[in-house]
């Protein structure tokens, strides 16, 4: 039993290397240095603020936050996250 257990970790730890050698080829760097936010999770949510579906999808905003996912909910087609910054 701890023979298989060995050679699944060592499986999956030649899959994670090979996945690490294409992103490379395809010039994709997996471990990025910088990361540049766009917005902080308060502005887009005083942004937001008052506006229906309607509204917000007609403004078309993409955004890009830092920050840690502490939790997330999902209905149906609705997820919400929360932030920790």
């Amino acid at each position: 039993m701890e023979e298989s257990k060995i050679e699944t970790e060592g499986d999956q730890i030649a899959q994670r290397k090979k996945k690490l050698a294409e992103l490379r080829a395809l010039g994709v760097d997996p471990y990025p240095h910088r990361y540049a936010p766009t917005d902080s999770a308060a502005a887009l949510q005083r942004e937001g603020a008052g506006l229906d579906h309607a509204a917000l999808e007609a403004l078309g905003r993409r955004a890009r936050i830092a920050g840690r996912v502490v939790a997330l909910r999902s209905f149906g087609k609705a997820v919400f996250a929360q932030f920790v910054v």
